[in-house]
């Protein structure tokens, strides 16, 4: 298990460094988006809260969650994520968020991704979560659960929107590749679920 230091809420996710000036333009709950103004141009980013997102495996099926999102404000179809709130490790904030998201004990998390993302201030965590044989997703009452196999999962789950998006709609931001670390994954089925920005 690869257990990563909780967030020091002192410092900044991300070093930002060049910037001339910053300006927020939009912000809905705990997202936020705006331009980094540089030497001749200009560059678009969204800054979310911190989570760790969820790759549950329950009867050969990924667990996803439906449900409201107030930073987004609109209902998402997203992989079940835990807040990386100030001095929580990442795998406790899993095991939380999955218990809390679909009512299943982790009995272990291990680290799958984590990534820089272009126009993205914020590292994206994904972990996978062992879960007990049989085990059955409870979703709370604000959410509804489905199981889908991970190629169905990659539709069903909604796009974040992109920092160019916001601003400048029709455009996308450069991808970032993704790096894997967990070589007992299907590297395929993996990157394409996490190029639907799904944290």
């Amino acid at each position: 298990m690869n257990d990563e230091p909780p967030l020091d809420p002192d410092l900044p996710d991300e070093a930002d460094a060049g910037v001339d000036g910053t300006g927020v333009e939009w912000h809905a709950g705990g997202l936020a988006a705006g331009h980094d103004e540089r030497p001749g141009d200009d560059h678009p980013w969204v800054a979310p809260r911190p989570w760790v997102s969820v790759v549950a495996v329950v009867d050969d099926g990924v667990v996803l969650v439906e449900a409201h999102d107030r930073d987004a404000r609109t209902t998402l179809v997203r992989l079940p994520r835990g807040r990386l709130a100030p001095g929580r490790t990442v795998p406790a904030a899993a095991r939380r968020g999955l218990q809390s998201a679909v009512g299943i004990e982790a009995e272990a998390v291990r680290t799958l991704a984590s990534d820089w993302r272009a126009g993205v201030r914020g590292k994206r965590r994904v972990v996978v979560a062992d879960v007990p044989d049989g085990a059955v997703p409870e979703p709370a009452e604000d959410r509804s659960v489905v199981t889908v196999p991970p190629d169905e999962a990659v539709d069903r789950v909604r796009r974040w929107p992109t920092a160019r998006a916001i601003f400048d709609p029709g455009t996308e931001t450069r991808r970032v590749p993704t790096t894997i670390v967990d070589d007992e994954i299907d590297p395929e089925t993996v990157a394409d679920l996490l190029d639907v920005r799904v944290a």
